[in-house]
């Protein structure tokens, strides 16, 4: 088992986090937010939101474990690194074969390809944000 450094742990949360919030209660919404975005010690959150630090700890704990549930059942961080992937392979390859296509002699048809790869690069660079 590949143990996790403290910041990869945190950057892995904050991205669970960032996909299933909506499905968080609002304390431990807020709880986590100040944690994983706001980067605060468990004593500042205890201090902002008037609870325990204890409070602050358990909550914390309880949203991962219920982050890595969602993840675990849903896979949508998963997915959403594959499909990410994949655009970036798929640009990659239309970058080479615009390439190709721009060492052709000057002609009409080499012109239409090359508005056609434009065109695919604009609908990529939209799936990716």
């Amino acid at each position: 088992m590949i143990v996790e450094n403290r910041l990869d742990k945190k950057l892995r949360y904050a991205d669970l986090f960032s996909i299933y919030s909506n499905l968080l209660t609002d304390k431990q919404s807020d709880v986590f937010s100040l944690y994983c975005y706001q980067d605060l010690s468990l004593s500042e959150i205890s201090a902002d939101l008037s609870i325990s630090r204890q409070a602050v700890y358990d909550t914390i704990h309880r949203t991962e474990v219920i982050l890595d549930n969602y993840e675990e059942k849903l896979k949508l961080s998963e997915l959403y690194s594959i499909k990410s992937d994949n655009m970036i392979k798929i640009n990659d390859i239309l970058n080479d074969m615009e390439i190709y296509i721009r060492d052709i002699e000057q002609s009409e048809l080499a012109d239409k390809l090359i508005n056609k790869f434009d065109k695919l690069k604009a609908y990529i660079e939209e799936i990716q944000v």
